[in-house]
């Protein structure tokens, strides 16, 4: 480091005793750096070296005080978390092997608290895995780990994402004004239902692997109701839904025939008074 008046300060190395204490003894005024320069890295994580200041103002002196954590190496703690609200997420069922054997490291289902992997062999590369996640979420890309280079690791879980676009036929401009619906086929929940915009729509929180159905119930004016689609969460992450124009009055086509059928009956209505008005007339 250096004194207050600018010197530089030689380097001093201690040995610390049988209670783990390395004493420096009298320093004078100024900026240090005390850092760990000999430790069983085979045994145990090394620690960050850590700053202080001696200002020497105090009447009777300045005790400075730094602890040096060193925690065991064949220790790991692993954190499952929810990638949207950075908290724990529970239910997550997680598998810890050895890379180059393959063999069973450790297996269990996440908490509301980080899990402890101990007895690790230093240097030796373990893979964590995602085996089966929360319901709603998307499986995590597996995480490569030197035992000894880090003291956590963190495994984030993200929503499942499905993006829905209901298109023209005629290009692939977004469909504005269909009526959709997301059910599940077993079921028959309704997962989610919209309007169609001018983008498409994305649905999340699906269960990862579970066949759900896109559902027409009605197309814009001019365009024929298409047929519904089964898609997959993980396996299709967007889904695209094409409506034909409707090329003039089509039976069944009950989206195109309804206005006119309406007009109809009331063009019948009218004619129908207009001629009894008139018998009235002629009787009278």
């Amino acid at each position: 480091g250096q004194t207050a008046w600018g010197e530089p300060i030689e380097e001093k190395t201690v040995v610390t005793d049988d209670e783990g204490v390395a004493d420096f003894g009298q320093l004078a005024p100024g900026n240090y750096v005390a850092e760990e320069v000999d430790v069983d890295l085979e045994k145990y994580l090394p620690v960050a070296p850590q700053s202080f200041t001696i200002t020497g103002d105090e009447e009777d002196g300045q005790i400075i005080e730094l602890n040096f954590e060193n925690k065991p190496i064949d220790s790991l703690e692993i954190s499952k978390q929810d990638g949207t609200t950075g908290e724990e997420l529970p239910g997550a069922k997680l598998l810890l092997t050895d890379k180059e054997t393959g063999e069973i490291i450790d297996q269990w289902t996440s908490t509301e608290t980080p899990h402890m992997v101990s007895g690790l062999e230093f240097g030796r590369v373990v893979i964590l895995r995602e085996t089966l996640p929360p319901e709603g979420f998307a499986t995590a890309s597996e995480v490569e780990i030197t035992v000894g280079s880090q003291e956590k690791v963190v495994m984030v879980d993200e929503l499942t994402q499905v993006v829905i676009s209901k298109q023209d036929a005629a290009g692939s401009e977004e469909l504005e004004g269909a009526s959709l619906r997301v059910i599940d086929p077993v079921t028959m929940e309704v997962m989610d239902e919209w309007i169609s915009g001018g983008e498409p729509h994305m649905i999340e929180g699906l269960v990862e692997g579970k066949e759900y159905t896109l559902i027409e119930d009605q197309a814009p004016i001019g365009y024929r109701i298409a047929k519904s689609i089964n898609f997959t969460v993980g396996v299709d992450s967007e889904v695209v839904m094409v409506d034909e124009h409707v090329s003039g009055v089509e039976t069944g086509d009950f989206n195109y025939i309804l206005p006119l059928f309406v007009l109809a009956v009331l063009a019948a209505g009218v004619m129908a008074a207009a001629a009894i008005r008139r018998r009235w007339r002629r009787d009278a």
